[in-house]
């Protein structure tokens, strides 16, 4: 009973964080009026890129999703939750280039002074992302090696995913290894803009003093850990486990750019679908 309410109160405050970036980047692009307008067909295209990239695991949802499990006279339900969600899709790729352009107008005021100066590059040479790229590898290799001696398992997210698509377990691994290799990247890009992208740039020009700044890294650090406490059946470990990861992004976004911290986070993700794969193949 008592985890059952600490779930729900986690999902709520999940929610309302997600209700307050929203607000929050709103409120930015307004102010950053006359750069959004510059770079708003950029912000579109980043949204739409990351709406394709979410395409194919929406429809593998669909596709082996079990009727059965919502039980009888859900299917209705379920229809609502198609259309909320097509609904939602595009609030989030509107989402998305609010995200993006706020991130190059707030990280541009930040420069590259300061103890957690940043910027977001553009253009740039694809050889700059193979360091932050292998950084990201690099953490996601310890990160399954420490969690496999620990004895860590799948936590209660990825258990109700498989009941609900039991189908998906059974797919051939051409189709779910690029589904979901696909959303893992699309979700890295997606979270450093919404996380260390132009909010921690706001955070970092409003709170001046190092301490001051340090503890919004840690604010939103410990929000962004928050939201993976799900994917394991250790919450403390899997908190412990991103606050380091995200310390170690906001630190890349300092010494090298947003862009940078993006490239590290998609090799962490790339990696933590790859290296399991590659276990499995071994065994």
């Amino acid at each position: 009973m008592i985890e059952t309410i600490l779930t729900l109160l986690m999902g709520l405050l999940l929610m309302g964080v997600q209700v307050a970036y929203l607000v929050l980047t709103i409120i930015l692009g307004v102010r950053n009026g006359p750069h959004l307008k510059r770079h708003w067909r950029a912000g579109l295209m980043v949204g739409l890129v990351l709406l394709v990239g979410l395409v194919p695991s929406m429809f593998f949802a669909v596709a082996y999703l079990d009727m059965g499990a919502l039980g009888e006279g859900m299917v209705w339900v379920l229809m609502v939750g198609v259309v909320l969600g097509v609904l939602f899709q595009v609030v989030k790729v509107v989402w998305h280039a609010l995200l993006y352009t706020v991130a190059l107008a707030e990280w541009h005021k930040v420069g590259n002074g300061g103890p957690l100066g940043g910027r977001l590059r553009v253009p740039f040479a694809w050889r700059e992302l193979v360091c932050p790229f292998a950084i990201g590898v690099f953490i996601a290799a310890v990160s399954v090696i420490a969690f496999t001696l620990l004895g860590i398992e799948e936590g209660d997210a990825f258990l109700a995913l498989r009941q609900l698509f039991p189908g998906a377990t059974e797919a051939s691994a051409w189709v779910t290894f690029p589904t979901v290799l696909l959303l893992a990247v699309t979700l890295a890009v997606s979270e450093e803009l919404m996380y260390r992208g132009g909010t921690m740039a706001w955070l970092m020009r409003k709170w001046r003093h190092p301490v001051a700044r340090w503890a919004g890294v840690l604010v939103i650090t410990l929000i962004w850990a928050l939201a993976h406490v799900p994917n394991t059946d250790a919450p403390w470990v899997k908190i412990t486990q991103m606050t380091i990861i995200g310390i170690v992004l906001a630190e890349v976004v300092r010494r090298g750019s947003l862009r940078d911290a993006i490239a590290v986070h998609v090799g962490l993700n790339a990696a933590s679908v790859v290296i399991p794969q590659i276990w499995l193949l071994l065994e």
